[in-house]
C-alpha cells in the first residue's frame, strides 16, 4: 500500500512528505502444495445417477508465528451429490431435463498457533472447524 499526499497547501506548510504513507507487508509464505482428488461417479439407470469424492487438502500456509495471521490448515473433504435426468413434463423441449444436486464437507483440522513475542497483540490462539456446501443446478442440453 502506498499513499502520497500533494498539493500546494501542503508544499506551503513543508509538509509535503510528511504524511506519505508506504507499508512493507510481510511475504506471507506460501507453498506450493500437490493433492490428489478420487471421484467415482455410478449409474443407477438411464435416468439417475451417484456421485461421490474425497480430497485431502494440506495447507500451504506457513506456521504464523510472526506478524501475518493467514487461517488455513488441512483439510479433508468429501463430497456426494445425485443427478437425475427427466423428461419435460410440460412437453415444450424435446430432449431430457437434468437435476443435479451435491452436498459437500470440508473439515479443517485444528491448528495451534503460537506467537513467537510473548508481547504479540493477537497472542496464541487456535482453529478449526467444518464447512458445509449444499448446491443444486438445473440443466437442458441443446
Amino acid at each position: 500500500v502506498a499513499m502520497k499526499l500533494q498539493g500546494p497547501a501542503l508544499q506551503a506548510l513543508g509538509l509535503s512528505e510528511a504524511l506519505d504513507l508506504r507499508s512493507a507487508d510481510a511475504a506471507p509464505g506460501f507453498s506450493d502444495t500437490l493433492y490428489p482428488r478420487f471421484g467415482a461417479s455410478y449409474a443407477l439407470s438411464e435416468a439417475f445417477e451417484l456421485r461421490g469424492g474425497y480430497v485431502y487438502r494440506p495447507t500451504m500456509v506457513p506456521n504464523q508465528r510472526y506478524e501475518t495471521n493467514y487461517l488455513d490448515s488441512n483439510s479433508h473433504i468429501i463430497s456426494v451429490g445425485v443427478g437425475w435426468s427427466f423428461s419435460d413434463p410440460t412437453e415444450i423441449f424435446s430432449n431430457p431435463l437434468r437435476l443435479d444436486a451435491a452436498f459437500q464437507l470440508t473439515h479443517l483440522n485444528d491448528r495451534r498457533v503460537e506467537k513467537a513475542a510473548p508481547t504479540n497483540p493477537v497472542g496464541n490462539y487456535e482453529f478449526g472447524g467444518d464447512i458445509f456446501n449444499v448446491s443444486a443446478g438445473f440443466r437442458y442440453q441443446f
